[in-house]
């Protein structure tokens, strides 16, 4: 629940707000992975790419096939002008898009563009 209002309040532009809905529900559920991409997202959105990047990685370690985890990864490091470990992550998130198109694996996307 708290992380499906965590990313009402991102499309909103709510960017603190949604980074307090997100840290609840990784208190809540620390072995849950979704929380943890939504807490990297909003403080990717906040320009704070460090604590981002460490919200990122705590979901890929919990979820390696996290694609949201890998695209917004992906985006730190080729904001920072690191092409190749951007590569990695970008080809990992559409591995993991194929995969879960292929054997229809349920899956959601947030498009924040």
């Amino acid at each position: 629940m708290l992380t499906e209002h965590g990313w009402k309040l991102i499309k909103g532009g709510a960017y603190h707000k949604a980074e307090q809905s997100f840290a609840e529900a990784a208190t809540l559920a620390p072995a849950d992975a979704a929380p943890l991409v939504g807490l990297g997202v909003s403080r990717h959105l906040l320009v704070r790419d460090e604590p981002a990047e460490a919200a990122l990685r705590k979901a890929l370690a919990l979820d390696p096939g996290s694609a949201q985890a890998h695209k917004f990864l992906g985006d730190i490091h080729n904001q920072r002008g690191e092409t190749d470990a951007a590569l990695r992550h970008y080809r990992s998130e559409e591995h993991t898009s194929e995969l879960q198109s292929r054997f229809g694996i349920s899956y959601a996307v947030f498009c924040l563009k």
